[in-house]
């Protein structure tokens, strides 16, 4: 179990930056997810960008978000 530890503080690290660039349902907002897509796009050297939704499919999240907020869940 040793040699997981430092990945536990890294993952714990890593979780406390990206909190910071997602919407309070947990997902990227908008923005966000427009700019990782434009740094795939550029590396791809694609003409235009694809639709979000056709990258970024956060429907299970949503979904899962609904049933939790039904049952009167909160964080």
């Amino acid at each position: 179990m040793r040699a997981a530890r430092p990945y536990i503080r890294e993952a714990a690290e890593t979780t406390i930056l990206l909190r910071s660039s997602l919407t309070p349902d947990g997902i990227f907002s908008t923005d966000i997810q427009r700019k990782f897509l434009e740094h795939i796009v550029d590396r791809a050297g694609l003409m235009e960008a694809p639709r979000l939704d056709k990258i970024f499919d956060y429907s299970v999240a949503v979904k899962v978000r609904n049933e939790l907020r039904g049952k009167g869940w909160k964080p």
